[in-house]
């Protein structure tokens, strides 16, 4: 977290210093293109994710789950070929400027977008590593991958900003810092497979029955991409719609508070995927420890939240020189969308049975309409602080109270498939 909030201070100063608000609100707008990536996946990650943590507790067999990570692969290069043609095809049209608000008009400009757009489709197949690692509880190893690819993206941002180089290397960094995680994930999940193949050898879960309809589109992709295409469409793209909405200077303030707090949320989150491989895990998941970490995470959540906007209070002249006004509302709105964030972690990763992502999907179809509506309305109003309101309001009704309240009502079973429990009961009587 430490390394990503100053790669992207210094990012913001180089910018701001070069080129004012209009640059740095382009660069992060072409960085923004990386947002798309949680739905690039098309949802088959939960799947993934599931499988892994079943096959190494020995509850499904090594077929079936080396056919989820074969057909999951096969899908996903299939949809990095299609996000690599339509980045070509958008820049052979000229259309990123219409896409992006007229921010991406300058032919450079577009060709770094397109390059931007191909590296996320070449990351989408890479990124099945880093699902089998959550699903095998190993986040550390994921956390240390994403580490290495800050150290490089830093590195990377101290040169150009030493150089004076152009605004438009900048959102590069961004793509090879998601291209060498992911890539180092990869290895790092092959190596530990074979690990817990070794170790499974000989066991009735290596030999078990098979049950791939659990881990297929209907019950886990499908549910699990409609979340994610809400979560990217209704939160990521914010930026993009005051672009539309209101004006550069919205737009750059959004970005700098986004500097504070995407980290946030993004450690949040990390925390928080091994909580995915505990609960599935657990013969027994207890109702007594999903409270316990929901107020685990809105504790954390609370103090880090306080402390990124003090931070960004505190910075705010001294990074940009006086470029940005920060609006007391964006500070209040901004802590309020963290503090929800974390407050949703627990059912979010609590609800990873496919009755539970079919609930978080319905929860996310009724979110996105609501989000980009307030967004709309507020943005074109109070700018930056309108984003962050219609984003926190919708985060804590749709993704915090009301799958936490369904974890609390239904939630005294284990999160598991009955066609799991099946399975297990006609081991056991084969046994």
């Amino acid at each position: 977290m430490a390394l990503g909030f100053i790669t992207n201070l210094l990012i913001a100063r180089a910018l701001l210093d070069s080129g004012g608000p209009g640059a740095y609100a382009t660069a992060t707008i072409l960085i923004s293109i990386l947002a798309s990536l949680p739905f690039a996946d098309l949802g088959l990650g939960a799947g993934v994710v599931n499988a892994t943590a079943d096959w190494s507790v020995g509850r499904a067999s090594l077929v079936t789950f080396r056919r989820s990570i074969i057909r999951t692969l096969v899908v996903l290069l299939a949809s990095a070929l299609a996000i690599a043609t339509v980045s070509v095809l958008l820049l052979v049209t000229e259309a990123w400027g219409n896409l992006f608000g007229g921010f991406v008009q300058a032919s450079d400009q577009q060709i770094v977008a397109t390059v931007v757009g191909i590296g996320l489709g070449v990351s989408v197949p890479l990124g099945v590593g880093m699902r089998v690692l959550q699903g095998l509880q190993l986040v550390r190893v994921t956390l240390l991958c994403a580490l290495a690819g800050a150290v490089c993206q830093l590195i990377t941002v101290v040169v150009l900003a030493a150089t004076s180089s152009s605004s438009l290397w900048y959102p590069l960094t961004a793509l090879l810092n998601l291209l060498l995680a992911n890539l180092l994930c990869s290895l790092f999940a092959i190596r530990s497979v074979r690990r817990v193949a070794r170790d499974l050898l000989g066991t009735s879960g290596t030999h078990g029955e098979t049950v791939w309809s659990h881990y297929g589109f209907l019950t886990a992709a499908l549910p699990n991409l409609i979340t994610l295409l809400g979560v990217a469409v209704s939160l990521q793209y914010d930026r993009v719609i005051l672009a539309h909405v209101s004006n550069v200077g919205s737009v750059a303030e959004y970005s700098f508070l986004a500097q504070f707090v995407t980290p946030i949320t993004s450690v949040v989150t990390m925390a928080s995927l091994n909580l995915w491989g505990q609960y599935r895990r657990n013969a027994q998941t207890s109702l007594a420890l999903f409270k316990r970490d929901v107020l685990l995470f809105l504790g954390v959540g609370a103090v880090a939240a306080l402390a990124a906007c003090i931070l960004a209070l505190a910075l705010v002249r001294q990074v940009t020189g006086g470029a940005i006004e920060l609006n007391p509302l964006s500070l209040l709105a901004a802590g309020s969308f963290m503090l929800a964030w974390a407050a949703s972690r627990p059912a979010t990763m609590f609800l990873s049975s496919p009755r539970g992502l079919w609930v978080q999907a319905i929860c996310m179809v009724i979110s996105a309409p609501v989000n980009i509506s307030l967004t709309i309305a507020l943005g074109g109003i109070v700018g930056a602080a309108g984003a962050y309101l219609a984003s926190g309001f919708c985060v804590l009704i749709f993704t915090a109270l009301l799958p936490s309240a369904y974890v609390l009502m239904h939630g005294t079973r284990r999160p598991d498939d009955s066609a799991i429990s099946q399975a297990e009961a006609g081991q056991a009587a084969r046994a």
